[in-house]
């Protein structure tokens, strides 16, 4: 499963990326046992279609217990393109509204998690190969808790209390290690 970055956009490739890998056009829903991912397309968050899209499968009390969203412009960021004001001003609200446990971006090359005062898991994890990028002395983001500068992949596991995400570098070593308790059930 995938998303779209800037560059599949900007270079035309998007839409015979996604065929390439039998995915449909974004925004698309995928599920697992005891989570459900929401992907959009994060180089057109101002799309009315797309936000409806998203405010209809927030509003459908899934029996999975965990929302994981997947896109590509992150709403919080420390690196060098920092936070993305359009999809901050179309998302920010249904994805901190207490439905989604965590939000998976790219963008910026290094590993940045952030923890709303709602509760919600931003993780920024672009480093996955390319040229790394730094992150910005000073930045302003209360909601920041670690901020590395490494290469690294993100592994996800679902449990019944939880979901933890690990952000591990190529030789094994853990950059950071988060468990997010499952949602309480709708009253």
């Amino acid at each position: 499963w995938a998303t779209l970055g800037n560059h599949d956009v900007m270079r035309g490739h998007g839409a015979e990326q996604m065929a390439f890998l039998g995915l449909p056009p974004l925004p698309y829903a995928r599920s697992l046992p005891r989570v459900r991912f929401l992907f959009l397309d994060g180089n057109r968050p101002g799309d009315a279609a797309q936000t409806a899209w998203l405010a209809a499968h927030l509003a459908d009390p899934a029996p999975q217990l965990f929302t994981v969203a997947v896109f590509h412009q992150p709403v919080f960021s420390c690196g060098i393109h920092g936070r993305t004001e359009t999809v901050i001003r179309a998302w920010y609200d249904q994805h901190n509204s207490g439905r989604v446990s965590l939000v998976l971006n790219g963008h910026d090359h290094q590993y940045q998690r952030f923890l709303t005062a709602e509760g919600t898991t931003f993780i920024v994890t672009g480093g996955g190969g390319r040229n790394l990028y730094r992150l910005i002395p000073g930045c302003d983001a209360p909601e920041m808790r670690v901020g590395v500068v490494d290469h690294h992949f993100t592994g996800v596991e679902v449990y019944s209390d939880r979901m933890a995400v690990t952000a591990v570098t190529p030789e094994g070593a853990i950059l950071d290690r988060v468990d997010i308790p499952a949602p309480l059930p709708p009253p």
